[in-house]
């Protein structure tokens, strides 16, 4: 069964960055353990800023966000995979079924941008 198995703790860095305080540990049925260490730097999700009323960077979904990035960035996973890990861990954070599956969407159609 998918879970987090560690608190995330965040402070801000930068102007639009977060820094992960300590090692966020993720279960997935998908992935196995994936590991965000300790001072991985974020953006939580990427979403353009006139969106942000609906679907801010931050929120029940940050923990998702944070996974998708550090998969991404590492390319520990092929792009379709950690795009079924972050919808995996919105699911698990129940973030709504209406706004994991917008951004789910999202990343599945632009992120080949970032990967």
């Amino acid at each position: 069964m998918s879970k987090f198995l560690t608190e995330i703790l965040l402070s801000p860095y930068g102007e639009k960055s977060w820094l992960v305080e300590s090692d966020i540990e993720y279960q997935s049925d998908i992935g196995g353990l994936i590991t965000v260490p300790k001072h991985y730097a974020t953006d939580l999700a990427s979403v353009p800023k006139v969106f942000w009323n609906i679907f801010p960077p931050f929120g029940k979904h940050s923990g998702a966000a944070i996974v998708h990035d550090w998969c991404y960035g590492n390319h520990a996973y092929d792009r379709k995979t950690c795009d079924k890990i972050f919808l995996e861990a919105m699911t698990v954070l129940e973030v709504p079924v209406w706004k994991r599956s917008v951004m789910w969407c999202a990343v599945h159609l632009c992120g080949w941008m970032f990967y």
